[in-house]
């Protein structure tokens, strides 16, 4: 961790998300509104009520990325706003199926095209699993799922998707931000009980290494550290990113630490959570906290 006098100190931005992220149609109809009394830079948004999903394999028309009305919005305060993407397909990542991930590398391409017409800085990415299947969930491994591979080679697999992942967001907008929820913290929390290969996110280091080797000078990718939710104090938020580069680099190989030291980091605040809005976040946080 840098000593703070050494930290490059930049621009902040402050990007709402929530359950009832607003989707194109929305936002051309109302984005006057939206920004007039709003403390944002930019908002989170999706095409549809339902988020995108990253790995299906169902290719999408160009009607579906909205191009003829993402130009239309009339974005004025809210400069950095951001596509929302899951990490998830509904039949499951296909890793290992190149013909399936032709489809999904078209679909990420328009997804490309999509950011650069609608004037966005890039994609939220959330890779934490919420489907009811847990089989389908792209990061676990077993036997099962691929009796005649080895972790490691599936790995090899999915740092190739990876790979293709990035350079598919990188064709029509060569600069775009990539901003993961999680990106170490959820692996490294269940790694401390288990070994990786038994976790729900086992596979997801490859992923991540891919999209590492592959990025350009250009685009970056961003740690939403989603721990930061519960922080208490200053002292977490300012000792966060030395911790998760440290956590990065437990995971992938030595060439890429030049790069993992290039991420940056986000520090997320919970509104839910801060005033326990329901009883399900309650920490009970005094109002000197809260504040």
């Amino acid at each position: 961790l840098k000593p703070l006098h050494a930290q490059q100190i930049t621009d902040k931005k402050l990007i709402e998300f929530g359950w009832d992220y607003p989707v194109v149609d929305y936002l051309k109809k109302n984005i006057y509104e939206m920004e007039k009394n709003a403390p944002f830079d930019g908002v989170v948004f999706s095409f549809k009520n339902d988020p995108y999903y990253a790995f299906d394999t169902v290719r999408l028309s160009s009607n579906y990325f909205k191009f003829d009305d993402l130009p239309n919005i009339q974005w004025h305060k809210f400069t950095d706003n951001f596509i929302l993407i899951w990490g998830v397909g509904k039949s499951g990542p296909r890793w290992t199926d190149d013909d399936s991930w032709a489809k999904i590398v078209g679909n990420l391409t328009n997804i490309s095209r999509a950011i650069e017409v609608s004037h966005s800085k890039g994609i939220v990415f959330d890779p934490e699993f919420y489907l009811a299947n847990a089989q389908l969930n792209p990061w676990i491994y077993n036997k099962e799922l691929y009796p005649r591979l080895s972790y490691e080679q599936v790995g090899q697999y999915i740092k190739k998707r990876g790979i293709q992942f990035i350079q598919a967001l990188q064709t029509s907008k060569p600069d775009v931000k990539i901003l993961c929820f999680w990106l170490w913290e959820l692996v490294a929390k269940q790694n401390t009980t288990q070994p990786i290969i038994n976790t729900s996110m086992a596979l997801y280091p490859f992923f991540i290494e891919g999209i590492l080797e592959s990025k350009n000078n250009k685009s970056e990718l961003i740690d939403g550290n989603e721990t930061g939710y519960w922080y208490t104090n200053a002292i977490d938020f300012i000792t966060s990113a030395g911790e998760e580069r440290a956590n990065a680099k437990r995971y992938l190989p030595p060439s890429l630490s030049p790069k993992i030291d290039e991420i940056t980091f986000a520090q997320p605040v919970l509104y839910d959570g801060i005033f326990a809005l329901k009883p399900a976040f309650d920490r009970g946080y005094d109002k000197e906290i809260q504040n």
